[in-house]
């Protein structure tokens, strides 16, 4: 039978290409079934006639090959296959065409989908895991190659009986430099699993795969995407509105370390999450997140908007002032829950020691008898503070602006028995010694009678006043690290850095390093110090050069160079001299933008790279300091 195209309307108006049982394609092809359609491509069962080996034909659409874009998708998806040699991805064994009909000749590999798996519910945890570390295997190798997958979903993958996930379809994977020429306002891949990043901006990285993968995860884990959205609008409203649940808030049975490990990867901001997928594989081992500080969302730097670090004394983005002391001011902070007590009065003992107003044994009771005042009158800015550094312990936090006259609003804990007692005893004894001492000066009786009810009020006022107790105190003595010559320096270069990307880059790299600058990493060697502090600089260097290029890219529109470019290929068509040069002048504008946007990925593989290895040499420290302790301690202190 002739290799002939049947082009027809699908059921949602969308062309496909239906070729029949049977069919001889390249003349050495012959189709056996269809296994899917696509929205520019089906891909059939098919065997070769030489060895009777089956294999996997994905047909480009007809109407799609016509259209030179998409024909050049698809060439690139054979030109990505073939650098790319892991059992985790589908081989490419040939680019072939018959007729009107471009073929990709693709390795079949037997198994289910894992969204054929998900439709069966979640899966367990470890196997939900196991697929994941194999996904960050394969993916490793294509992102070591400089190749972005983009379209990473459960229909993606294939569950091999023996090679585990396997990664399908790279119709819109891209080398990095490439990545970042998409035209102005596409959105390529399946919104559900693209990071934010990819729905607002042409410049994405990494990252944008981790976080795709992470999803699955969430996925597997919870048998329910992140965000429950009927469209791409929505799916980007709520990326920017709502943080992403946890895995543990759906699924309580999962350990919360590994749900900490899930939320990393799927954090919104991209300096949020793992430098790279062999960090995400480490923590996943672990089940425990990756070593460093964590931003702080909700402590935006008021001079770059970049997320602080607790206890880092200049931005991360910026290197501007950040002041940490509990200043006063018109807001309280009220713990309504506190999940562990041990931790979070450790916490406060060691982070808080000057500024704690009770003992440690009666914090410890305080902590039990919630709602309880953490700091009353302090600084919207300590409020958020402490509301942050609460919420890293799993407890519910509320933050409340005081009163004009009454102060703040915050609720009172059920009395206990004990307290119930000592307040009916202190009233009883009160009206008794001050009635006998009113009748022996001769007040009257009748002023005497109102004695017990003016006790009760006053008792109210003090029982108030005793609900009240905040556990700190402002204006707290504990200061801000001190700063070293070589800080200097790196505040010096990130006061340079202007672009947002840039900013964020850089604090992806302090952040992760923060420890090493608070000097909270006692266990590592001088040498081994020093090497995480030249990775730092590396990381800085590397985002100082990608903000020029950023800037560059800025400037300049890629709609813009393709609307000018037709309008010009077409007066040159007509014989325009000016044209010819314009067109020569929009292909050089064209070139410094290729140029720029290479440039800006190398720059930003190298400062993920240094990122990412900043992590290896701070688990040294983590790793001397669990010497000698049994497994389950050691476990303990991992998730501690």
């Amino acid at each position: 039978m002739n290799a002939t195209a049947m082009i027809h309307a699908g059921s949602e108006g969308r062309v496909i290409s239906d070729l029949p049982e049977g069919t001889r394609l390249a003349g050495r092809y012959t189709v056996v079934h269809k296994l899917a359609d696509g929205a520019v491509a089906s891909v059939y069962k098919a065997t070769r006639d030489d060895d009777g080996s089956v294999v996997a034909l994905k047909v480009l659409d007809p109407l799609r090959g016509a259209d030179p874009v998409g024909r050049l998708r698809f060439e690139r998806e054979f030109d990505v296959l073939t650098q790319l040699h892991h059992p985790g991805f589908s081989r490419c064994l040939a680019l072939e065409r018959d007729g009107d009909l471009d073929i990709l000749v693709l390795e079949f590999v037997e198994g289910e989908t894992l969204q054929g798996r998900l439709k069966n519910g979640r899966l367990a945890v470890r196997e939900a895991v196991q697929r994941t570390l194999e996904l960050c295997d394969a993916l490793e190798v294509c992102h070591g190659q400089g190749v972005l997958h983009r379209d990473l979903k459960p229909a993606n993958i294939m569950v091999h009986p023996t090679r585990g996930a396997v990664i399908l379809d790279f119709g819109v994977a891209w080398f990095s430099s490439a990545a970042n020429l998409t035209r102005t306002g596409a959105v390529v891949g399946s919104p559900q699993y693209l990071a934010p990043e990819a729905l607002s901006s042409a410049l994405w990285d990494a990252r944008a795969d981790i976080y795709a993968v992470g999803v699955m995860l969430f996925e597997m884990l919870t048998g329910r995407p992140v965000h429950l959205a009927n469209g791409v609008a929505e799916l980007a409203l709520l990326h920017a509105k709502e943080e992403p649940p946890t895995v543990a808030s759906i699924r309580p049975d999962v350990d919360a370390a590994l749900s900490d490990v899930v939320t990393r990867a799927i954090a919104p901001r991209p300096e949020q999450r793992f430098a790279g997928v062999r960090e995400f594989a480490r923590a996943l081992q672990e089940h425990a997140p990756a070593l460093g500080k964590a931003l702080q969302a909700r402590l935006p730097c008021k001079a770059c908007g970049t997320p602080l670090v607790i206890d880092l004394p200049f931005c991360p983005g910026c290197g501007t002032d950040a002041v940490w002391e509990l200043a006063p001011g018109p807001f309280a902070v009220q713990l309504d829950r506190v999940k562990d007590v041990a931790a979070t009065a450790r916490w406060l003992t060691s982070r808080y020691g000057a500024s704690l107003k009770v003992q440690r044994r009666i914090l410890e009771r305080r902590l039990l008898m919630t709602p309880v005042p953490l700091v009353v009158n302090a600084s919207s800015a300590s409020a958020e503070q402490l509301a942050a550094e609460a919420r890293e312990l799993g407890c519910e936090v509320e933050v409340v602006r005081a009163r004009a006259v009454l102060g703040a609003k915050l609720k009172a804990n059920a009395a206990r028995e004990v307290e119930l007692l000592g307040a009916a005893g202190i009233h009883a004894s009160v009206v008794t010694t001050l009635g006998a001492l009113m009748l022996r000066l001769d007040f009257p009786y009748g002023t005497v009678a109102l004695l017990p009810a003016v006790m009760a009020i006053v008792g109210v006022g003090v029982a108030a006043a005793y609900v009240r107790r905040p556990l700190l105190r402002c204006q707290s003595d504990h200061g801000a690290a001190a700063l070293e010559a070589g800080t200097r320096d790196l505040r010096k270069r990130l006061g340079s850095i202007q672009s947002e990307r840039a900013h964020r880059m850089a604090a992806a790299a302090v952040a992760r390093a923060a420890p090493l600058l608070l000097k909270e990493t006692l266990a590592l060697r001088g040498v081994e110090r020093q090497e995480a502090m030249d990775l730092l600089n590396t990381a800085v260097d590397a985002a100082v050069a990608m903000d020029v290029h950023c800037r560059f890219l800025e400037t300049r529109s890629r709609s813009r160079l393709a609307v000018e470019t037709e309008e010009a290929s077409a007066r040159a068509a007509l014989g325009d001299p000016q044209a010819v040069a314009r067109l020569a002048a929009l292909g050089t504008e064209r070139e410094g933008m290729l140029e720029a946007a290479l440039a800006h990925d190398q720059c930003a593989r190298q400062a993920l790279a240094a990122t990412s290895a900043i992590s290896e040499v701070l688990a040294l420290s983590l790793e001397r300091k669990l010497e000698g302790k049994t497994p389950d301690r050691r476990r303990r202190a991992l998730k501690a």
